[in-house]
């Protein structure tokens, strides 16, 4: 199966290394860490046994600070590695992390990856959110090694793609020892991923003399496969005594044609008759947001006032940030803000659309400067623009806000994280297109913490009315904050599904 997955990214590897070549030598981020990534990775100081944890970007990397002390605190057996995917998070771990070995994370090829479990040796492998790369899965599974997806999160996009080519993924959904996902959603879809593992594949067997017939996992929701297993014993005394059980109401009886062998099932009172179960509890669980655990609720108020002076912000002048805004959304907000009257602090999603966002400034004919160019003794015209084009100090620039509008959500994207400038208790909205952070919305909205607009002219109304009422600010804010903060303690469960997956020891030595 490897040489399949080898062969695969070679090919699509000579189709775009024109592209690529192009790229590298013209754009800085497409040629950060690519000899890591190749696997010309630092060596440890350390010998024995390490927990690597792998964090895609930036967003997984913070929301894994708690886990990282945590684990850096109770396993000092073991030492730490992260790894990582993008320019911006290798800046953060340099800045963020003393003292824990990091680098970029290998390219899924079968010789790199297994320089990488050479070198860094690891007793455990966790999986931020999720990142799916079959050769890596499949070498863990074969040295033993188990794999946690924590904090785990499946997009609608990212199902459709896992589901369509489950049966050639089903082997690395199978190398995934625990899948401990943030809420019912994301463990419903990952349920569905593992059942198609031959290792987790859970069988209720129906039989009837010389037949056998079975409802498969795949066949089933998530909630009925979690109501056969709070059951089993019930369905255990049934086949023993080969009688009849009730069906679990999410299991329509009309899908009983579908069943392998095409054959009627024995009915008795609409109940089917059980005479074996084979059950395989999916390594599936609800485990909560680690997000939550990495918010504060508070800040440095002597930085929150250097910063104040940094950017300029005079007593009574409210500030507007816009955090993680994408294309379509920058248009939007430059040609609302002459209207609005109002500081605003502007943080594109990615550093490439700095320019395209400085020249819209420009044409609007705002006065506009780069946070990078601002110091104590350089600081911001009074009525400037702030761009952001600094990495690690979004949390910090929530904190001055009054009101704060979260982007890629106007736009089809699925929405960018929410949940830190709610935890400081500010007034927060963002657009319709939330759908990669559905469960902290609905938390959101259920108790009025944030607004969710629909378009640009209703963001623009409701900025306005916050502006102009600090009563329905504080309500906002004060509402979403409570929430978000009594949703901490997922910390806890992660560190206990930990300690049972590592070995009882380290070993030292290679």
């Amino acid at each position: 199966m490897k040489w399949l997955f080898n062969l695969g990214y070679l090919l699509a590897g000579a189709l775009i290394s024109p592209w690529y070549f192009f790229m590298a030598l013209t754009t800085r981020k497409y040629r950060a860490g690519l000899s890591q990534r190749l696997g010309d990775i630092p060596f440890r100081e350390r010998e024995g046994q390490s927990i690597w944890l792998h964090a895609v970007s930036v967003g997984e990397l913070l929301a894994s600070r708690p886990l990282i002390k945590a684990l850096r605190e109770r396993f000092p057996q073991y030492e730490l590695v992260v790894t990582y995917t993008t320019r911006t998070a290798a800046e953060i771990a340099r800045r963020e992390l003393p003292g824990v070995y990091h680098c970029y994370s290998p390219l899924d090829l079968s010789w790199v990856v297994a320089r990488f479990f050479k070198r860094l040796r690891p007793a455990l492998i966790i999986l931020m959110e999720l990142e799916l790369w079959p050769n890596w899965l499949m070498h863990a599974e074969s040295a033993g090694v188990p794999v946690l997806l924590a904090n785990g999160r499946i997009s609608d996009r990212s199902f459709r793609s896992y589901r369509r080519f489950a049966p050639l993924l089903a082997r690395a959904f199978g190398a995934i020892s625990h899948w401990a996902m943030q809420d019912e959603t994301y463990a419903a879809r990952a349920a569905e991923l593992c059942s198609h593992a031959p290792r987790w594949r859970n069988r209720l067997w129906l039989q009837d003399g010389d037949g056998r017939w079975w409802i498969s996992a795949q066949d089933l929701s998530f909630e009925a496969r979690r109501h056969w297993q709070e059951h089993l014993d019930e369905y255990l005394v049934a086949a023993e005594n080969q009688s009849s059980v009730p069906l679990p109401r999410t299991f329509d009886p009309e899908r009983r044609s579908e069943l392998k062998p095409h054959r009627p099932l024995e009915f008795v009172q609409g109940r089917p008759r059980v005479y074996g179960v084979e059950m395989t509890p999916a390594p599936v669980s609800i485990s909560g947001n680690l997000k939550y655990d990495s918010l504060k609720g508070e800040v440095d108020l002597a930085r929150v006032a250097q910063f104040r002076a940094l950017f300029s912000i005079q007593p009574g002048q409210r500030l507007l940030v816009c955090g993680s805004t994408h294309p379509g959304e920058h248009e939007a907000i430059v040609d609302m803000l002459p209207r609005l009257g109002v500081r605003c602090l502007l943080v594109p999603r990615h550093p490439e659309r700095y320019a395209s966002v400085r020249e819209l400034l420009t044409r609007a004919g705002l006065p506009w400067v780069n946070r990078s160019e601002l110091s104590p003794q350089k600081p911001a015209l009074r009525d400037a623009v702030i761009l952001l084009d600094t990495v690690g100090e979004l949390a910090l620039v929530y904190a001055l806000a009054d009101v704060v509008f979260v982007g890629g959500s106007l736009i089809r994207h699925g929405g960018q994280n929410m949940a830190e400038p709610v935890a400081l208790g500010k007034a927060t909205l963002f657009g319709p297109h939330t759908d990669n952070f559905k469960a902290t919305v609905r938390e959101l909205l259920d108790v009025r913490g944030a607004l969710r607009v629909q378009d640009a002219a209703e963001l623009e109304r409701e900025i306005t009315r916050l502006l102009a009422d600090s009563a329905a600010r504080e309500a906002l804010g004060s509402a979403g904050q409570a929430r978000l903060l009594a949703s901490r303690g997922a910390l806890a469960r992660y560190m206990a599904l930990i300690e049972g997956l590592l070995p009882a020891k380290a070993e030292v030595g290679p």
